[in-house]
């Protein structure tokens, strides 16, 4: 999910009913969770105000002549209203498909908002995934994707990042930064992403990524007690003024100096959970030229975290394993941060247990990074294995 929860013995009182908590001592656990509810990025909501509906248009009859720029299967400049029945009810359910650029976000939406598969010759509907057997290795024969078994993780319409370009942040002088763009270059261009090749979509793929650069922040809010709202009011600044040029692959990993205490959601960092990734819609900010903004919150892994975010041996390693928890998250559930409803922008989770990397937990292993460095990561699940693994 979204962070990698330290629930402390405080937490256990205030809350006696939390799973995966042992009141003894604090443990590294998946998102503090209680019963009937279901806990996401940024939202929490009980089931009985869970609806699967979209924003449709106002009924009513609307010009057809208008002559799509293209197809709404292929990515490129915005389509006009009235051009296409389904480009109509992504436009209305995302405007900026209609007033930006039609990118890979809003083919995405050919398939979870109006239920038709682009890879189809015909325009016979094609509901979206309803279930976890919905999806089988025969559908990857046909369209020439890798195996995809169906799994504890369940695809519901949102984005993915295809290609992840990670632009790491430096809120003030962070510990390990030069290590940290070895370990980013590394790790994703090595086997820890080619296992998440299983994770297609019905518009996009999963391949391995790169390492763009290193930014040392300037004009940080004061003070040394952030809100992920202050986080996300500098980043739309620094795409205002052209700093960072988010594309549908980029990821912002943002690592903090030592002395740091964040909130999120009400909730507190190396107090609740060691890290979290956050998805911003940017869509309004004239000059952006993609729809969100992917990033990711990584507190520094002393003081009150050192111990509580992992079990190896070096505060390195385990800040590696938190990082790679949340880059994974964020490449095969990107826009989780907007969700609202058991849907879309929801890609690949699992409302019970939820994102790829919650489901493992705390479970280090190693990989070698395509730099020839071996890194601490996160085992992450794979459906095709039934398992947490590395590769």
């Amino acid at each position: 999910m979204h962070a990698v929860a330290v629930v402390v013995a405080a937490a256990v009182a205030a809350a006696s009913t939390l799973v995966h908590a042992s009141p003894a001592a604090p443990v590294v656990v998946l998102d503090k969770k209680l019963p009937g509810v279901r806990y996401m990025d940024h939202v929490v909501f009980a089931p009985g105000a869970v609806s699967a509906a979209l924003p449709e248009a106002a009924a009513g009859h609307l010009d057809r002549r208008a002559t799509c720029a293209h197809s709404i299967c292929t990515t490129g400049t915005k389509l006009a209203k009235g051009c296409d029945p389904c480009a109509d009810k992504i436009i209305a359910a995302d405007s900026f498909c209609g007033s930006t650029s039609w990118d890979s976000i809003c083919v995405g939406e050919v398939a979870s908002v109006c239920g038709l598969s682009c890879s189809s010759t015909t325009t016979s509907v094609k509901p979206p995934p309803t279930s976890t057997t919905t999806t089988t290795s025969a559908t990857a024969t046909t369209t020439g994707k890798p195996p995809q078994k169906a799994g504890l993780l369940k695809y519901y319409g949102g984005p993915v990042i295809s290609n992840v370009e990670v632009t790491m942040l430096l809120w003030g002088a962070a510990n390990f930064a030069s290590d940290l763009e070895g370990f980013y270059a590394g790790v994703t261009d090595s086997t820890y992403f080619d296992m998440l090749a299983q994770y297609w979509t019905p518009t996009q793929s999963i391949g391995r990524g790169k390492f763009i650069k290193s930014i040392s922040l300037t004009g940080l809010p004061s003070g040394t007690s952030i809100d992920d709202s202050n986080i996300q009011s500098y980043l739309r600044g620094l795409v205002s003024a052209g700093t960072i040029t988010p594309n549908a692959n980029s990821y912002y990993p943002i690592h903090f100096a030592p002395g740091y205490s964040i909130t999120q959601g009400g909730q507190g960092s190396c107090q609740v959970f060691c890290a979290y990734h956050g998805t911003i819609d940017i869509s309004d900010i004239s000059v952006a030229k993609t729809k969100y903004l992917f990033y990711g919150v990584m507190p520094d892994q002393g003081g009150s975290c050192a111990g509580g975010c992992g079990s190896a041996a070096t505060l390195f390693q385990n800040l590696c394993s938190v990082s790679s928890h949340e880059l994974v998250e964020a490449t095969t559930d990107a826009a989780v941060g907007l969700a609202t409803v058991v849907g879309s922008p929801l890609a690949w989770y699992n409302t019970a247990q939820g994102e790829i990397g919650d489901i493992c937990n705390a479970q280090q292993g190693t990989v070698l990074g395509g730099n020839g460095i071996t890194y601490t990561v996160q085992k992450e699940y794979s459906n095709n294995a039934a398992a947490c693994v590395l590769a």
